[in-house]
């Protein structure tokens, strides 16, 4: 066998193979000795006849090194360099997992896209070379909320099955820069992808599992008062001045706004048909539609931009318009005007404390939300109700018993004794 030799400022080794060539491959090493005992291990590999772990290094899936980290080790490691070969590379099931999210959920529903975000992110989490832990929090950590959520949607880096430890699903979770809310999200996400491995065996659990969620925050409650809100709508330029009042005018999330059609928009009834809600995706369900009402001064931009816009009833509402332009635009408004910490999704938050506050039914402002039910009104903005609005029903009831006739009581009827008298009481009479 050929002996190692120095190309460069590396050394390169000749890797034996089952039918008696030998492919070149880098030793991993710049020390002479080194290289030398690498040859030795190769020898020593090839009379074990250990093809594979020779054809692993020699074709590019292990590094000579690597192999040679493993082999100084001793056996368990080269046991657990074999089971690594063996393994099955998860991220090649990213794409049949959007696939079978998009029949569950529906073509329309924007989950699956989120999801593959929580997905990608994982992926991308920096491993330690060969030992199965995590790095230090490294690349994915230092990156700002806004990068996080529009970095690239590849899933280019291996996740195998062997590293997918508890430690390093914790850390990947305690390492992202976003809130506990958020995390929950990612990690629901994460759980969906390995529910969906476990169905189709490539995993026999969901791993995600003896993951702890984060103790759930408390409900974010940003908003603005109207004038603020008219403010800030008139501080966007077109076609964004539109997207703003109608979120704010009728409750909607940003991304179900920019997904309108014209046909869509009922004139009629003041409506808009929002598709796909967040409240059938929780459910596991088809994403369903709701009908939004729009707000009699959030209407008024709204007819502008659909005069000023014309089009066919399938056109976009707002064609060109993506969320991340959108929340840009946004910002700047924000930034102009001295608002902080306000975000297009805080517009629901505005809409729901507005209507509460004059009277409106926790009932109606959940179905313009989308939620399930009120439950989630109530206990978020029931303390903006009016403060005697618990006690309208005295008035109320009172009213109506004063409007109300009292029926006239019965006179009793004289009570008749039926019963004979008794002979000894019975007066004498005259014959």
């Amino acid at each position: 066998m050929t002996a190692a030799y120095l190309r460069g400022r590396m050394y390169y080794c000749h890797v034996p193979l089952e039918d008696g060539r030998t492919r070149v491959r880098k030793a991993c090493t710049i020390d002479r000795a080194t290289a030398r005992t690498i040859d030795r291990m190769l020898e020593v590999l090839k009379g074990k006849r250990d093809w594979e772990l020779l054809h692993a290094a020699a074709f590019g899936r292990i590094t000579v090194g690597e192999l040679w980290d493993a082999y100084r080790v001793g056996e368990a490691a080269l046991e657990r360099l074999r089971a690594r070969l063996n393994d099955v590379d998860l991220a090649a099931y990213v794409d049949e997992w959007q696939r079978w999210l998009r029949t569950q959920l529906g073509a329309e529903s924007p989950a699956p896209a989120v999801y593959r975000t929580h997905v990608c992110s994982l992926l991308a989490f920096p491993m330690a070379a060969g030992g199965g832990a995590a790095a230090p929090r490294g690349e994915i950590a230092e990156q700002p909320r806004e990068q996080l959520r529009d970095q690239p949607q590849e899933a280019d880096r291996p996740l195998y099955r062997s590293e997918l430890t508890t430690r390093r699903l914790v850390r990947w979770l305690a390492g992202l820069p976003v809130g506990t809310s958020t995390k929950r999200c990612y990690r629901s996400g994460v759980s969906s992808f390995f529910q969906y491995l476990k169905l189709v065996g490539v995993l026999h659990r969901n791993p995600m599992r003896d993951v702890d969620a984060p103790a759930a925050g408390p409900p974010r409650e940003r908003y603005l008062d109207h004038g603020d809100v008219l403010r800030l709508v008139e501080a966007q330029a077109e076609p964004y001045r539109t997207v703003s009042a109608l979120i704010h005018g009728a409750g909607l999330e940003l991304t179900v706004a920019l997904g309108l059609t014209r046909a869509d928009v009922d004139t009629e009834r003041r409506r808009v048909r929002a598709r796909g809600t967040k409240m059938a995706r929780r459910q596991g369900k088809r994403a369903r539609d709701r009908y939004a009402r729009v707000e009699a001064w959030a209407w008024a931009y709204l007819e502008r931009h659909l005069a000023a816009n014309p089009g066919l009833p399938a056109a976009d509402l707002f064609p060109g318009v993506s969320p991340k332009m959108a929340r840009a635009r946004h910002r700047e408004a924000c930034r102009r005007l001295g608002i902080t910490n306000y975000r297009p999704h805080d517009a629901r938050h505005t809409y729901a404390v507005r209507a509460i506050r004059a009277g409106a039914s926790p009932r109606v402002v959940s179905k313009q939300l989308g939620h399930v039910d009120e439950q989630m009104v109530m206990r978020v903005y029931a303390k903006h109700e009016p403060d005697d609005s618990d006690y309208h029903w005295e008035e109320t009831a009172a009213a109506r018993d004063a409007g109300a006739k009292r029926p006239e009581r019965p006179e009793r009827p004289e009570r008749v004794d039926t019963q004979p008298e008794h002979p000894d009481h019975c007066e004498a009479r005259s014959p």
